[in-house]
């Protein structure tokens, strides 16, 4: 449809399980975060995150508007923060390969040094906003 687009990958690092679900096997050696008595945060692997990658690709090379990717090198979710049970300083950096790889060359991947949830990541997703809107330049 041509809309403006400025994507980040929120939360695109982790599974959200039933607490039930969270327990069978295949999850073992994960780390997790119980976030509440129902919902349990799983990290994926490397070879989950290549997939997830390659899906952002894949649905935004269909974009015909201006469109561009943030990629916060800080972290992309509450608990995937240095210090906390979901930092995945090994993991994210692959999902950014991959994506590389995989995205069509005119649509950029801006990358900011800053956590998904800091106010600087938030000011520079406005911002990029703004200028795929026209609005700025």
């Amino acid at each position: 449809m041509g809309v403006p687009t400025v994507v980040a990958p929120g939360a695109a690092n982790i599974l959200v399980l039933s607490a039930e679900d969270a327990l069978q096997a295949r999850y073992d050696n994960r780390s997790k975060y119980y976030h509440n008595p129902n919902i349990t945060l799983v990290n994926t692997t490397t070879e989950e995150l290549k997939i997830i990658a390659e899906t952002f690709a894949e649905k935004l090379n269909k974009a015909k508007g201006k469109i561009k990717f943030l990629y916060p090198a800080q972290g992309f979710c509450s608990q995937d923060k240095e210090g906390l049970t979901l930092w995945n300083p090994d993991g994210n950096p692959v999902f950014l390969e991959e994506l590389k790889k995989n995205l069509r060359q005119d649509i950029p991947i801006i990358e900011v040094d800053a956590h998904i949830n800091d106010d600087e990541f938030a000011n520079v997703a406005f911002q990029q906003l703004l200028l795929v809107m026209g609005v700025a330049k």
